[in-house]
Formats: structure tokens, C-alpha cells, sequence
């Protein structure tokens, strides 16, 4: 198995939550289900965001799959990335400790 990050960064017209309808709520939701998924199945590593505003705020997820066109078909079926809320760019990763 190989490792992969992916990191998410909000599209700019959702860069301020409290803007945000039930739909973005929604999306999220089913971004986190999708991700906690994944992680029941040892797929997903590890998953979490930056706590600070503005362009320090990320979020990433480590994943683990057979091949990137694998790693890079999770990522697009990750709901925030097709719900067109986030935008992700995915990295061969390896972990050195965990």
C-alpha cells in the first residue's frame, strides 16, 4: 500500500462559515461521514484542519491506497471536493512515525 495526502482548502466564496446554508452544513456532514468511513476501514489515517482564520486554514486527510489513480478517485469522491464546497490537492505521502 502506498500513502497519499490530500489537503482541502475552502473555495473563497465559502471562506466565512457564518455565511453558510443548511446545504454547505449538509455537505460537510456528509464530508466527515465519507472520511469516518474510510477510516473504519484503515483507508484514512488521519484526518483534522488547522484552528486559525484566513490562509492558514487547511484541512488534510492521509490516506492509503493501492495506486494515486486510487488515492485520487477517494479524494474526488470526497463529497466536500465534489460538493464544490472545498477544492483538494493530493501528494505522494509516506509516514515516518506514528
Amino acid at each position: 500500500m502506498m500513502q497519499f495526502l490530500y489537503r482541502l482548502e475552502l473555495l473563497p466564496e465559502f471562506a466565512d462559515e457564518t455565511t453558510w446554508s443548511a446545504k454547505e452544513e449538509e455537505v460537510v456532514g456528509d464530508h466527515f461521514n465519507y472520511l469516518k468511513s474510510l477510516n473504519e476501514k484503515g483507508t484514512v489515517a488521519l484526518a483534522g484542519r488547522t484552528l486559525v482564520e484566513g490562509d492558514g486554514k487547511f484541512g488534510i486527510v492521509i490516506l492509503q491506497a493501492e495506486t494515486e489513480e486510487e488515492a485520487n478517485e477517494i479524494m474526488e469522491n470526497d463529497p466536500a471536493v465534489s460538493g464544490r464546497l472545498m477544492q483538494a490537492t493530493l501528494y505522494p505521502f509516506q509516514i515516518a512515525l506514528s
